[in-house]
Protein backbone atom coordinates (compact mmCIF):
# COMPACT_ATOMS: atom_id res chain seq x y z
CA UNK A 1 0.00 0.00 0.00
CA UNK A 2 0.70 3.47 -1.23
CA UNK A 3 0.82 5.98 1.36
CA UNK A 4 -0.55 9.61 0.56
CA UNK A 5 2.28 12.28 1.07
CA UNK A 6 5.41 9.67 1.54
CA UNK A 7 7.55 10.70 -1.56
CA UNK A 8 10.92 9.77 -2.49
CA UNK A 9 12.95 12.58 -3.17
CA UNK A 10 16.09 12.30 -5.93
CA UNK A 11 19.28 13.56 -3.79
CA UNK A 12 21.71 15.46 -6.04
CA UNK A 13 24.63 12.65 -5.93
CA UNK A 14 28.63 13.85 -6.61
CA UNK A 15 31.20 11.56 -7.05
CA UNK A 16 34.72 11.76 -7.74
CA UNK A 17 38.17 10.15 -6.54
CA UNK A 18 37.70 11.18 -2.59
CA UNK A 19 34.15 9.28 -3.07
CA UNK A 20 30.55 10.92 -2.72
CA UNK A 21 28.16 13.48 -1.71
CA UNK A 22 24.99 13.22 -1.01
CA UNK A 23 22.30 16.55 -0.79
CA UNK A 24 19.40 15.48 1.10
CA UNK A 25 17.87 18.58 1.19
CA UNK A 26 18.59 22.35 -0.25
CA UNK A 27 17.15 25.46 0.89
CA UNK A 28 14.75 27.35 -1.55
CA UNK A 29 13.56 24.23 -3.29
CA UNK A 30 10.67 23.51 -0.85
CA UNK A 31 8.66 24.64 2.19
CA UNK A 32 11.17 22.46 4.91
CA UNK A 33 12.51 24.11 7.80
CA UNK A 34 14.85 22.00 9.70
CA UNK A 35 14.12 22.25 13.16
CA UNK A 36 16.56 18.84 14.50
CA UNK A 37 18.63 16.66 12.64
CA UNK A 38 19.34 13.24 14.38
CA UNK A 39 21.45 10.30 13.68
CA UNK A 40 20.86 6.86 14.73
CA UNK A 41 23.17 3.83 14.51
CA UNK A 42 21.58 0.63 14.95
CA UNK A 43 22.88 -2.77 14.98
CA UNK A 44 20.98 -5.65 12.80
CA UNK A 45 17.84 -6.31 13.99
CA UNK A 46 17.22 -3.56 16.35
CA UNK A 47 13.70 -2.15 15.66
CA UNK A 48 13.52 2.03 16.36
CA UNK A 49 9.49 2.99 16.30
CA UNK A 50 7.25 3.66 15.90
CA UNK A 51 7.06 7.58 16.60
CA UNK A 52 5.21 10.34 16.24
CA UNK A 53 3.58 13.98 17.64
CA UNK A 54 -0.13 14.01 17.41
CA UNK A 55 -1.96 16.96 16.41
CA UNK A 56 -0.97 19.62 16.29
CA UNK A 57 2.46 18.96 17.10
CA UNK A 58 3.16 17.65 13.55
CA UNK A 59 7.15 16.80 12.30
CA UNK A 60 7.85 16.54 8.80
CA UNK A 61 10.41 14.04 8.50
CA UNK A 62 13.19 13.22 5.27
CA UNK A 63 14.80 9.98 6.20
CA UNK A 64 18.18 9.13 4.33
CA UNK A 65 20.53 6.21 4.94
CA UNK A 66 24.46 6.85 5.66
CA UNK A 67 25.83 3.52 5.90
CA UNK A 68 24.18 0.44 5.83
CA UNK A 69 20.40 -1.09 5.19
CA UNK A 70 16.67 -0.44 6.85
CA UNK A 71 13.12 -1.99 6.60
CA UNK A 72 11.28 1.28 7.29
CA UNK A 73 7.51 1.72 7.97
CA UNK A 74 5.14 4.51 7.98
CA UNK A 75 1.72 4.20 9.48
CA UNK A 76 -0.57 7.05 8.53
CA UNK A 77 -2.74 8.20 11.61
CA UNK A 78 -4.10 10.80 9.52
CA UNK A 79 -8.28 10.44 10.35
CA UNK A 80 -9.25 12.69 7.23
CA UNK A 81 -6.18 10.30 5.13
CA UNK A 82 -7.82 7.73 2.14
CA UNK A 83 -4.76 5.46 3.63
CA UNK A 84 -5.62 5.94 7.41
CA UNK A 85 -4.59 2.98 9.32
CA UNK A 86 -2.91 1.70 6.67
CA UNK A 87 1.26 1.32 6.33
CA UNK A 88 3.88 1.27 3.81
CA UNK A 89 6.61 -0.12 4.13
CA UNK A 90 10.25 1.20 2.35
CA UNK A 91 13.54 -0.20 2.22
CA UNK A 92 16.96 1.94 2.05
CA UNK A 93 20.43 2.03 1.83
CA UNK A 94 23.48 4.05 1.77
CA UNK A 95 23.64 3.19 -2.06
CA UNK A 96 19.76 4.93 -3.03
CA UNK A 97 19.87 8.25 -4.70
CA UNK A 98 16.69 9.54 -2.96
CA UNK A 99 15.59 10.45 0.46
CA UNK A 100 12.65 9.17 2.02
CA UNK A 101 9.78 12.34 2.86
CA UNK A 102 7.28 11.65 5.50
CA UNK A 103 4.22 13.56 5.93
CA UNK A 104 3.39 15.08 9.39
CA UNK A 105 0.84 13.02 11.58
CA UNK A 106 2.52 9.38 10.40
CA UNK A 107 4.47 7.03 12.47
CA UNK A 108 7.61 6.09 11.85
CA UNK A 109 9.59 3.21 12.57
CA UNK A 110 12.83 1.12 11.41
CA UNK A 111 14.22 -2.35 11.46
CA UNK A 112 18.17 -2.57 11.15
CA UNK A 113 19.26 -4.81 8.31
CA UNK A 114 23.06 -4.91 8.54
CA UNK A 115 25.34 -5.06 11.14
CA UNK A 116 25.56 -1.57 11.35
CA UNK A 117 22.86 0.93 10.46
CA UNK A 118 23.47 4.85 10.24
CA UNK A 119 20.23 7.03 9.29
CA UNK A 120 20.06 10.42 9.14
CA UNK A 121 16.84 12.25 9.91
CA UNK A 122 16.01 16.09 9.39
CA UNK A 123 13.23 17.27 11.31
CA UNK A 124 10.59 19.74 10.64
CA UNK A 125 8.36 20.62 13.32
CA UNK A 126 9.71 21.59 16.87
CA UNK A 127 10.23 18.14 19.17
CA UNK A 128 8.22 18.23 22.19
CA UNK A 129 9.09 15.72 24.59
CA UNK A 130 5.43 15.41 26.58
CA UNK A 131 3.72 15.08 23.25
CA UNK A 132 6.36 12.56 21.84
CA UNK A 133 4.58 9.59 20.96
CA UNK A 134 4.76 5.75 19.62
CA UNK A 135 2.67 3.07 18.75
CA UNK A 136 3.65 -0.49 19.68
CA UNK A 137 5.25 -1.79 16.80
CA UNK A 138 3.49 -5.32 16.57
CA UNK A 139 0.08 -3.58 16.77
CA UNK A 140 -1.21 -2.93 13.45
CA UNK A 141 -0.32 -5.63 11.47
CA UNK A 142 2.68 -5.45 9.53
CA UNK A 143 5.35 -8.49 9.87
CA UNK A 144 8.13 -6.82 10.35
CA UNK A 145 9.82 -10.45 9.89
CA UNK A 146 11.60 -10.77 13.09
CA UNK A 147 10.56 -12.72 16.72
CA UNK A 148 12.19 -11.15 19.30
CA UNK A 149 13.97 -7.54 18.00
CA UNK A 150 16.40 -5.86 19.64
CA UNK A 151 14.44 -2.09 20.87
CA UNK A 152 14.69 -0.23 24.49
CA UNK A 153 12.06 -0.64 26.96
CA UNK A 154 10.03 2.72 26.01
CA UNK A 155 9.39 1.14 22.42
CA UNK A 156 8.94 -2.10 23.58
CA UNK A 157 5.95 -0.55 26.11
CA UNK A 158 4.45 1.44 23.90
CA UNK A 159 0.14 1.55 23.53
CA UNK A 160 -1.16 -0.26 20.74
CA UNK A 161 -3.31 1.50 17.66
CA UNK A 162 -6.06 0.38 19.02
CA UNK A 163 -5.20 1.77 22.34
CA UNK A 164 -4.27 5.23 20.92
CA UNK A 165 -7.56 5.15 18.25
CA UNK A 166 -9.77 4.52 21.51
CA UNK A 167 -10.69 1.29 19.84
Amino acid sequence: MKIEGIEQIKAKISQDNRGVSKKILENGSETFAVDDVFISISNKNVIRGMHFQPKPFGQKKRISVIEGRIQGVVLDLRENSNTFKQFQEIVLSDKDDYVLSIPEYCAWGFRGLDDINIVTYCICGKYQKERDLGIRWDSFGYDWGIDCPIMNDRDRRQITLDEYLGE
